[in-house]
């Protein structure tokens, strides 16, 4: 499979309790259609650069990728 070029951004987002969190999102920058999505579940100590890749790697093969806090 070829790889996408991606745009990523920092999405920051509302818990239930009103709590702000700030997640990595990342997608492929050629997208013509709806994407299939995957959560992407950090460490314990939250939204470091290892799922921050993760999620980057996931949007070169095509996918919408979000890094949850």
């Amino acid at each position: 499979m070829a790889q996408s070029a991606i745009v990523s951004r920092e999405l920051r987002y509302t818990s239930a309790e009103g709590t702000t969190l700030v997640g990595h999102l990342a997608m492929p920058t050629d997208a013509k259609t709806a994407l299939a999505g995957v959560v992407v579940c950090p460490e314990w100590w939250g939204v470091t650069d290892y799922p921050k890749q993760r999620a980057d790697e996931l949007a070169a093969q095509g996918y919408a990728a979000l890094a949850i806090d």
